[in-house]
């Protein structure tokens, strides 16, 4: 489990590249998210990473940065799932809206974050 962290920080710099090469992928994932109520299915994953964030911090090169996006990713998640259905309804159809450049754009910031995890949670030798 050491390096849980920065297997999730690899995964979301390599997802970030998926969506960079090919961004309809991740709109058609959006519209999945976006029918019922499977929103909160992606808001129990939010949370769960979150949660192994804070848990295992401390084991992690750079802590205080794993600390931190793991308050923010379960703060941010417990008050995304908090809203009306119908208001994340209307954010997923927002999100869909946009142009696929809006995508790229949002994927190369993941990549960096990715990295930036990956590197701060490298396990402490």
């Amino acid at each position: 489990m050491e390096y849980s962290i920065s297997i999730i920080g690899l995964l979301t710099a390599v997802w970030g590249l998926v969506v960079v090469i090919q961004p309809l992928w991740h709109k058609t994932l959006i519209g999945f998210f976006a029918r019922g109520r499977r929103a909160y299915a992606a808001v129990v994953l939010k949370i769960v990473v979150g949660v192994l964030f804070l848990l295992y911090a401390r084991q992690c090169r750079i802590p205080s940065v794993i600390i931190v996006l793991g308050i923010l990713t379960v703060v941010g998640s417990v008050l995304f799932a908090a809203m009306p259905i119908t208001r994340i309804h209307a954010w997923f159809q927002w999100c869909r809206s946009r142009p696929l450049w809006f995508y790229r754009l949002w994927a190369v910031a993941a990549v960096l974050l990715g990295i930036i995890i990956f590197y701060a949670g490298w396990p402490v030798s």
